[in-house]
Formats: C-alpha cells, structure tokens, sequence
C-alpha cells in the first residue's frame, strides 16, 4: 500500500513538474551575442550513442544525460564527483583517487577487493575501467560524457549493472592547427596547468595531445606532525593520433597515462580525540557501544603515522579503434591494454595512537577486445551485432600492522581483557599486559583473473511512423580464478595463516541480460516510451583463509522497470525529460562482519529495491541566458537482509538521499569595448543519507547544499579568458563518510568532505 501510494505520489509530482518547471543541463555554454537571432533562442541538438547508434538526445528511450566538453569546462566540472551534481540519480564521493563511492539510484558501485566487480562502469573511450583503484581519472579536453543510468549489461556488459558513465576524450581535429594552454592558483597552495595541442599532420593524419597537472595541499591539519592531509598531485596526459586514409575507413590510437602522489586517506577517529583533547559530545553511538563518547568530525586530526601515510597511483593504457563504413554497415573494433599499480598505506583507527595501521597494493592487468557491426540503411531497421573478449589479472596485497596487546582488547569486547583505547576525559588507557609483541605484521596476497566472453545483440524495429520497439540480448561467460596466499607468520587476529602456501579456486558464471523497450512519438517535440532491463553482477569466489571450502557467493541479478517522456517545447527553448523507475534486486550482493576474523566479506544477502522519479531539462531564455535544474526523489531499501544476529530488512541502502536536486544557470553579459562576462553556477541540495547499513544517527549526513560558481572575463577576440571559480562557497562543513575500515575493529572514523577551494586561472587559445 505505501509502494503503491509513493507511486502515485511520484508519478503526480513528475507529470505536473514536466509542465510546468525548468530543470538540468545538457548543453553546450551559451553562443556568443554575435549568434544568429534564429538559433540564438533555440538549445543545441545533443547526439548521443547510448544505443551504440547516433541519435537525437529527444530519441533516446532510456535514462541518459549527455553533457560537451564546453558546457564542462564552462562549470569548471574538472572530476566525476563534480559531474554527479549534474545528474539526478547519481552519487559521487572520491575518498581518494583509488578509493571513490559511485551511487547509481540508490545502489553503489562496490568495494576494492580483487574478487568483487563493480556495479558501476567508467567507460574511458569504450573501454571499461570499473576497478574502485582506476575508475578515477582526471577529466580534460573532453570531447562530451554520457551517462547511462540502470542496469546497461545488455549494451555495455562489464561492471554495469546499475550504470555507466561513457567518457569521450576529445579527437584528433583535422580543421586545422590550434591549442590552449591555461595555468592557475588555487587555495591550500593549489597549481594548477593545462596544455591541449592539436595539429593535423597532412589530409590523412592529425595528432591531439593533451597534459594537466593539478596539485593542491590537504585541508585537515594533523597535529602530530602539524602538516596537512587530504591533498593531491596528480599530472595526466593523452596523445591521440587519426589517421584517415579515405572517406570510408579511420583509425585512432589514444595513449593514457596518469600518476598520483598524495597522502592517505582522510580517517579521522569517531572515539580517539587528538591528544590532550576532550570529546566534542556523547552523542549516538551506535553499534559502537560501550565507546560512548564522539569527537569533532570538522577539527584536526591526530594519525600516528604522520609523514608515512602515502598514495601512489600510476595508470597507463592505449586503446585501438577502427571504424569501417560499408554503406548500410559499419564495422568497428576496439582493443586497449591497461596498466595500474596503486599503493595506499594508511591510519585504519585515524588516531594518534598506534592501533592498526593497513596498506593497500593493487597492481592489474587488463586487456579489452570488442568487435561491432551496425546495421542502418535510413529503413525501419536499425541494429548492431557484436563480441567481446575482457581478461584482467589483479594483484591486490592487504598488509596490516598493529599493537596485537591494544588491538585484542579492543576487538573482544566480550572478554574480561575488553577496555577502551581512551577513557571518557580522551587519555590513553594503559596498554593491557598481554602475551604479545609490541608490534605484528599480518599479510594476504589475492589473485584474481577474470576471463569473460560475450555476446550481443539489439535492434530497434519502427512499426510505425510514431512507435519504435527496441529489444536486446547479450550472453555472457564469466571464467574466474582465484589465488589466496595467507602467510603462516601471521598471528591470525585478522588475516588467517592458511594450510598451503597458496589456495586456488575456479569456477564459471554466465547469464543472460536481455532488454525490451517500446517507444511512442506523439509530435515531433513528445516522446515516451517504456522499458524492461536486466542486469547482472558475477558471482563471487571467497578468499581462502584457514580452509577453502567457502561457498560461492550467488551472483547478483536486477530487472529495472521504467517509464519515461522526453519534451522539448517554447520553439525549442525548453527540453524537459521525466521518468518512473523501480528496481527489483535478487541475491544483492553486500558486505557482512566475518565473526572468526572480523574483516568484511561478501555475502548476497537477499532482496533489495528502489522507487524514484526524475526531473531533468533546460530553458533558453536568450541568445545568452540559460538556466538548467534536476531532481531526484528516490526510496531505497533492503528487502530481505540478515547479516548474523542483525537483521536489515527495510533499512534504506547507504549514501542515497531520499531528495536531491540541482538548480543552475550560464549568462553572458556583453561589456564595453567587446569583452563579456560569463556567469556560471550551479547549487545542490541532498535530503539526509546514511552511510550504513544499520542506517545510525551517528553514520549520517543531514540535508546540506553546495554551491559552485565561476566568472570568466572573455576577451573581444574569445581567444584570452581570465577566471575566477569557488566549490563549495558557502564553505559547508559536511560528512562524505563515517564508520570505514576502522568500523570493524571497533575504531571508526570520520571522512570530511571538502571546505572552500577559491582559484583563479588565466587561458588562452592560439
């Protein structure tokens, strides 16, 4: 009664929102005044290839938004957790670069861990690199992103099962030779270079190169070395190169690369306070009773590691594309390889006393193939056909150090040698006398290689000149083998000593992700359509500890209903685009408390779902003013989860704000002697979210905005830009995380996001 209730309610809210109110941005920056009065007050036609085929953004039967490399730069969306705000449905956090939250209508995208596949894909140039440690990348001299919402296994197979994010970098341009070069402060000491490149080497071939460097210092003061944390330095770069030997065929070669350096992760102690400090309240703790006390999530911190905690990331990758064109068909191919190592040592307790300390080493390998065949000869018939190869070799070494006298008496809180690390006035409680050394080192080494085969294929027949069904299969083979080396130095407190130098495990999983959807034109500006999806997540094979004789984790399966309207109206000032969606989730894999080792492992825990609504669109007010908004009203939650003696049936999943919506605008005012001044910004607003399953007053966020904005001085010949940007303006003090690793040792920390950052650029085109 309440599901059905809630549906009507949506269901009322969209279709009278869709009549009467602007919303969200999937243009391109405003013309110049110089701009034709006819197209001056008319949107940009967006193509996307949601469906593997260009078509109008209007034509489009499925969630997707599509946003150009211009209207990017113009709101100085430079990461994927900036464009999030741009999308409803879509939460992005980036705890660090190897360890973001992607959350796709209520569901995320999974953890690190070498056995698990992502439920979320980035699609860097059509290849997919889903892995939490890779799937952050710099975004510069974009060509445009699409993003796909629900399940996407049908079209896009690996990792998307709850979406995809499509980045195209921007091509090689044969029009002729030009560049930008731009270079910029920012606050925290923040720098700030970008170089972009672009040179047609005769009438066949043209090269694009492109090159950032960002780095900025961390802003959470660690007062045992007095120095900062939550920095970055990052320097990427791209070389493209197209070669176009006649008006059927062309080929291009992108070369990727891109290094991090920074300190780790922002873990500050929930339970610890900074030394001689007093706790910020009581509070509610809960489930990490008897610790009573909390500390500020907002001050300093106080890591025992100091100067050693440590991110590197190195990324390497080149893709091949080919494009044939035979008519009514076109032939592509696609084949990468990639390249990642990643190290993150960091404060499991964020405290400055020496609790656990844990380092993360990833290394993979990856290769991608994908063979395509379209079919449109302008008929009823549009389809395409295809087959694909994916192989990826992960390394992922887990090592923790720790004081084994604390950490046991700490993590058994049901033994008389049960104390806390702090009493209630936050001074150290003396270190129990037990049979232990000073310091442990546990270490675990997984393997895993996935080789998976697909198969695909999906059409879209017209049946008349108004309706169009849209239908689609894709068979898929998943080949995993796993290798777990558990040494037999370890003391076995987390990391089991395992019975063999190392333990391996095979098995296969395979699945069928089918789609239908049926579109209706009810005028050349109406569309709706309604749609069936399917997606689907690999099973699992448990690391093996001291046996391994786990039971296979079920794979995860999804079907995603949804009903939808595209709507462009006002001669073509205003786009407005609505949907109804519901999830229906089976086996949903998740995390749960091993009770033997204390450490997270993956379970499929039972049923999940998810109800929402979407609003979206944009509305030209002039040759020069255009404001955009989305919202999103969402409920999701488990259905069926019993973790041990916790039951989490109706609990609302993580990280999903009940309400988020976005409001922003572009304006150009013209000023004396033919400068302009463009206005950009954009506020967004997010209803409370949990940060866990147990849904704890204390592992949340309240309702809070965040407001971005810049203004950029234009020069008469556009080819000079003067900018000044802020995020977060406002400078709100507000939770990205809480609880993480240290909440299974019964340390758990805080994540704050990120204060005010104000930086000023200078750009100029040649």
């Amino acid at each position: 009664m309440a599901k059905r209730y809630l549906l009507s309610t949506i269901s009322a809210l969209v279709w009278t929102a869709c009549v009467t109110a602007p919303a969200s941005a999937q243009v391109a920056t405003p013309p110049p005044p110089t701009a034709e009065p006819d197209e001056a007050v008319t949107l940009d036609e967006v193509v996307v290839n949601g469906q593997f085929r260009a078509q109008r953004l209007q034509d489009a039967p499925m969630p997707i938004n599509a946003f150009s490399g211009e209207f990017l730069q113009a709101l100085r969306v430079d990461s994927l957790s900036d464009l999030a705000t741009l999308v409803p449905g879509v939460e992005i956090f980036e705890q660090t670069v190897q360890n973001p939250n992607f959350v796709v209508r209520g569901v995320n995208s999974g953890g690190s861990a070498a056995n698990n596949e992502n439920r979320i894909s980035v699609f860097q140039d059509g290849v997919s690199i889903n892995r939490a440690q890779g799937a952050l990348t710099e975004l510069f001299d974009i060509g445009q992103i699409e993003v796909l919402k629900g399940p996407q296994g049908t079209l896009y197979g690996r990792g998307s099962t709850a979406g995809a994010i499509a980045v195209t970098s921007a091509r090689p341009d044969f029009s002729g030779p030009y560049g930008e070069v731009s270079g910029g402060l920012e606050t925290d000491n923040g720098r700030r270079a970008q170089l972009i490149l672009n040179a047609p080497l005769s009438d066949t071939v043209a090269l694009r190169g492109a090159f950032l460097h960002h780095a900025r210092e961390g802003f959470i003061t660690n007062v045992i070395n007095d120095e900062t944390t939550g920095g970055k330095d990052t320097t990427a770069g791209r070389v493209s190169l197209t070669l176009r030997p006649n008006d059927r065929l062309e080929g291009t070669l992108i070369f990727n690369g891109q290094r991090d350096r920074s300190n780790s992760n922002v873990f500050a102690s929930v339970t610890i306070p900074v030394p001689g400090g007093v706790f910020a309240s009581t509070g509610d703790n809960r489930p990490w009773t008897p610790l009573v006390n909390r500390t500020d999530p907002f001050g300093d911190m106080a890591s025992d590691l100091g100067d050693r905690s440590y991110i590197r990331r190195d990324i390497a990758g080149v893709t091949a594309l080919v494009d044939l064109d035979l008519d009514a068909f076109t032939l592509s191919s696609l084949s990468s390889y990639r390249y990642l190592k990643s190290d993150d040592y960091f404060d499991v307790d964020g405290s400055y006393l020496f609790i656990i300390n844990g380092l993360e080493d990833t290394t993979i390998n990856q290769y991608t193939t994908d063979l395509r065949l379209a079919y449109d000869d302008g008929g009823r018939l549009t389809g395409v056909i295809g087959a694909g190869v994916f192989r990826e070799e992960t390394d992922y070494v887990i090592a923790l150090d720790y004081d084994p006298r604390r950490v046991v008496s700490i993590v058994t809180p049901n033994t008389p040698s049960f104390q806390r690390p702090v009493d209630v006035n936050g001074r150290p409680t003396p270190v129990l006398p037990l049979p232990f050394p000073a310091m442990a080192l546990e270490t675990g080494l997984t393997t895993n290689i996935t080789t998976s085969y697909s198969i695909y294929a999906d059409g879209a027949w017209r049946l008349t000149d108004r309706a169009t069904v849209s239908a689609g299969v894709r068979y898929t083979v998943d080949d995993k083998r796993l290798e777990t080396t558990r040494p037999l130095t370890n003391l076995g407190i987390f990391i089991p000593t395992s019975t063999a130098a190392t333990q391996e495990r095979e098995a296969d999983f395979d699945a069928f992700q089918p789609r239908l959807t049926l579109d209706y034109r009810w005028s050349d500006d109406v569309m709706t359509y309604v749609g069936v999806t399917t997606g689907y997540r690999s099973g699992v094979l448990p690391e093996a500890g001291r046996t391994n004789t786990a039971p296979l984790v079920d794979p995860e399966y999804v079907v995603s209903y949804e009903v939808g309207a595209r709507t462009t109206s006002l001669d073509g000032r205003l786009r407005l685009n609505g949907s109804i969606y519901y999830y229906d989730w089976t086996d949903f894999q998740t995390t749960v408390i091993d009770p033997n080792t204390r450490l997270a492992v993956p379970a499929a825990a039972g049923a999940a779902s998810a109800l929402g609504a979407e609003l979206e669109g944009d509305l030209r007010l002039s040759d020069t003013f255009t404001i955009f908004g989305n919202l999103n009203v969402m409920d999701g939650k488990f259905d069926e989860f019993v973790s041990g003696a916790s039951n989490f049936s109706g609990k609302r999943m993580p990280y999903s704000p009940r309400f988020r919506a976005t409001v922003g605008l572009n304006k150009r005012f013209a000023l004396n002697s033919g400068w302009s001044l463009d206005v950009d910004g954009q506020a967004t607003y997010r209803s409370l979210q949990y940060f866990s399953n147990e849904n704890t007053t204390l592992e949340s966020q309240d309702a809070f905005w965040l407001v971005n904005g810049s203004l950029s001085l234009v020069a008469p010949d556009e080819e000079t830009e003067l900018r000044l940007y802020g995020q977060n303006l406002l400078d709100e003090a507000y939770l990205g995380d809480a609880g993480n690793t240290g909440r299974s040792f019964g340390t758990p920390t805080w994540v704050p996001g990120h204060p005010r950052v104000v930086g000023f650029e200078v750009v100029r085109s040649f």
